[in-house]
């Protein structure tokens, strides 16, 4: 199997000598003014030494403002250092500022957590669904659904048979139509990228606007994430940091931006973002809670264990304990507790974490992984550099 894998993957990344692309470039950073520069610099450099990945990207939000470094490669084809202002896809962590968006019409009226999803859609967009007649929108953005995941092992082959083939929300939806339900909703928690999917067609029925315009009217226009964007289908590969992927664990790394890259996108883990973005959203969110009520912070921050299918999570590493409350994952160490979400896919990964008693928050963004979280490969090193860095925002 391993060596079908490194095939395809070596297939993908085949064809004519591809040009210097063109990543977006920053204007010279005036020096920071952070207090905790020197401490944040000397972390990074220090984190990309052990990590030996491609190139990271790191924004803090604490009391004394934002700080954002970066280390390594954005294209280590054309030697293009990662600058701070480069976006990158940030897959699963878009789950959190999608159920943002839906708490926010929950308290605007236009839903309720739990209206039926049949109420919203129709007969033929529900056709098939696993547990459609009893779906709530408090099942989808908690994931206790019962809906199988369509990212699974089948949805995978095919992504790396077929490299080139553009991932829509409907075909990915298709993937799961007509297969039983894992449970009764809200029975149990189970992930699945196939909630949000059926979210995104909710939100769109109950405003009569993409979910695309309701993620950036109703989040990132409000939180301040000038340089988070989202498009429906397919990444926004504007300027983006490649990709690059380690099929077998062993840190032999190839470009799958073009390809694998773009393997799963959409409601469940479409939107694009700089580090110091999406910090700021998820600072605004979490910790200054500039959007929802305390009361709906409650409703999003009450968490059940997810002792069940965590790998799917792609948190399977994170030391210590984690639960799941609305859209937001609660990671625990005898160091910190901390609430936010990870996220990652073909060649790219991706943390945003608050931690509440410290007032602050910490992004990592990373343009390599691989295909399974075994103790010491690149994606496992990447999580311990995430480990590290909430640990001493918890600690200043």
């Amino acid at each position: 199997m391993i060596r079908l894998l490194v095939l395809s993957v070596a297939l993908s990344a085949c064809g004519p000598a591809r040009t210097a692309p063109p990543l977006e470039r920053c204007a010279p950073a005036p020096a920071s003014t952070h207090p905790k520069a020197a401490r944040w610099r000397a972390t990074l450099d220090a984190l990309a030494v052990e990590t030996r990945v491609s190139g990271l990207s790191v924004a803090v939000v604490d009391g004394d403002g934002l700080w954002a470094g970066t280390a390594g490669m954005a294209d280590p084809t054309f030697d293009v250092p990662f600058e701070p202002c480069m976006p990158s896809p940030i897959f699963s962590v878009t789950k959190t500022v999608m159920t943002a968006a839906t708490l926010s019409l929950v308290e605007a009226g236009a839903l309720s957590l739990d209206d039926r999803v049949e109420t919203q859609l129709s007969a033929e967009a529900l056709r098939g669904l696993a547990n459609a007649d009893r779906l709530t929108v408090r099942d989808l953005i908690g994931q206790t659904s019962g809906l199988p995941d369509y990212v699974d092992t089948t949805q995978v082959l095919r992504a790396f048979d077929q490299p080139a083939q553009r991932w829509t929300n409907a075909q990915a939806l298709d993937l799961v139509r007509g297969r039983p339900p894992l449970f009764a909703p809200g029975a149990r928690f189970s992930y699945s990228n196939s909630n949000w999917l059926v979210l995104a067609q909710v939100l769109e029925a109950s405003t009569g606007q993409g979910h695309d315009v309701v993620l950036r009217e109703r989040v990132l226009e409000r939180l301040g994430a000038s340089r988070a964007r989202y498009r429906p289908d397919d990444f926004d590969h504007t300027g983006i940091v490649r990709g690059l992927f380690d099929a077998t664990g062993t840190d032999r790394f190839v470009d799958v931006t073009e390809t694998l890259g773009r393997a799963q996108v959409g409601p469940d883990g479409g939107l694009v973002s700089d580090a110091s973005s999406l910090a700021t959203l998820f600072h605004g969110l979490l910790v200054e809670r500039r959007l929802l009520s305390a009361g709906t912070h409650g409703l999003m921050e009450t968490f059940r264990p997810t002792s069940e299918d965590v790998e799917r999570g792609g948190w399977a590493s994170l030391p210590g304990r984690v639960g799941y409350g609305l859209g937001l994952i609660e990671w625990t160490t005898d160091r910190f507790r901390a609430v936010g979400h990870s996220g990652d896919g073909f060649g790219y990964q991706a943390h945003a974490y608050s931690v509440p008693a410290a007032r602050a928050t910490v992004v990592l963004l990373a343009n390599s992984s691989t295909p399974s979280l075994v103790p010491g490969n690149a994606s496992w090193r990447i999580d311990r550099a995430m480990e590290r860095l909430v640990a001493e925002v918890a600690n200043p």
